[in-house]
């Protein structure tokens, strides 16, 4: 089992138990992101993060390619520009993520799971149909 802090992950669980951070299988930010000043390395890790939390990122392996090159490449180079962070991202952080993830098309997995939801209810309706009125 994990425990998630706020600003600090650490694992708990029994000696041989699997853990998964949530980093884990999105791709790093390539070269230049390693050197970059510590407030850049925060804030997309906070987005990357948050993108696979709240399933924001796209199915589809061409578009989740597009969209991870592009991640990287908004960062690498907002920070050998010198860009400000906040002049990047706004007033608002969640709101630029998801207009950032919306620029991607394609499926998300969110979208799978809403039509999962949708199909499972409308199964529960049809069935309910069925059954003699009181």
């Amino acid at each position: 089992m994990e425990r998630w802090d706020d600003d600090e992950r650490q694992e708990v669980g029994r000696e041989g138990d699997r853990t998964t951070r949530p980093e884990e299988g999105v791709p790093e930010l390539p070269g230049a992101h390693q050197s970059a000043p510590e407030p850049y390395r925060q804030t997309a890790a906070a987005l990357r993060r948050y993108f696979n939390h709240t399933a924001a990122t796209v199915l589809d392996v061409e578009g989740s390619m597009r969209m991870w090159s592009d991640f990287a490449d908004l960062w690498e180079e907002a920070a050998a520009d010198g860009t400000a962070i906040g002049d990047i991202v706004g007033q608002d952080p969640v709101e630029f993520a998801e207009t950032f993830a919306q620029a991607y098309t394609g499926k998300r997995w969110v979208d799978r799971e809403r039509r999962l939801l949708n199909e499972a209810v409308d199964r529960a309706k049809r069935e309910q149909r069925r059954w003699p009125r009181r």
